[in-house]
């Protein structure tokens, strides 16, 4: 949560800022945002990348798990 709001700041700290930011900001704080944009851009990348697997693995894997069950048919039913 604190990563979010420091985001949100930062970001519109450099937004309203331009080039008066970089010789008035201290530079670790200016650090810390560009880490910050970067995770959050890998963050975003994985969970699209996890939701594309899941969307598209997700009937390969019932498929096999409904053939290792036997087809679906003849069960303890």
């Amino acid at each position: 949560m604190f990563s979010f709001i420091w985001w949100i700041v930062g970001l519109f700290w450099v937004s309203s800022g331009g080039q008066h930011l970089t010789q008035n900001a201290p530079r670790l704080c200016i650090t810390f945002l560009a880490f910050d944009v970067f995770f959050v851009v890998i963050f975003v990348a994985v969970a699209c990348v996890v939701g594309i697997a899941v969307c598209c693995c997700l009937p390969c894997i019932i498929a096999i798990l409904w053939w290792g069950n036997g087809g679906g048919g003849g069960g303890v039913w």
